[in-house]
């Protein structure tokens, strides 16, 4: 019973992301350009990328609207030319920069991500989206001041 309200709440959000959400983003998304090397810098010193590194991928993205902050600039991030992909799964990171200096938000993977309006810690939550052998998942996400969080379930 959990699996199939699962699969149906799955859908159900997907198909109604499109009001209460501010943008979106996806991986194969036309219009990603190089990041500036602040941003590639902290994805290329991190953990979450010595596979890719192993792999020679270079980084696209572009900007999306997370943070209610001016002064806080934020990026949607994948690896260029489907550099270690599984299928159209690719590796995604959300980059906060403020004042020059960048962090890693959220590393996750998966092929969508939706910005949500609800906001929490100065950022909006997110849904990372994905589909896995003919199943769609989403994940939500929930800024708690310093990184994205899994939301639990009544949150």
């Amino acid at each position: 019973m959990k699996r199939i309200l699962f699969a149906f709440l799955s859908i159900v959000g997907a198909a109604s992301c499109a009001s209460p959400c501010a943008s979106a983003s996806t991986v194969e998304d036309g219009d990603l350009g190089a990041m500036t090397d602040v941003v590639a810098s902290i994805i290329y010193s991190d953990r979450s990328f010595d596979i890719f590194r192993s792999l020679s991928c270079k980084m696209i993205g572009e900007k999306i609207p997370l943070s209610s902050a001016p002064a806080v600039t934020t990026y949607f991030v994948t690896t260029a030319d489907a550099c270690g992909w599984g299928a159209a799964l690719g590796p995604i990171w959300l980059i906060g920069v403020s004042g020059g200096v960048a962090s890693i938000l959220l590393s996750t993977g998966g092929y969508s991500v939706d910005v949500l309006n609800e906001e929490g810690n100065g950022m909006r939550s997110v849904k990372v989206g994905g589909d896995v052998a003919g199943r769609t998942a989403l994940v939500g996400y929930r800024f708690d001041g310093k990184k994205y969080r899994i939301k639990k379930e009544g949150n």
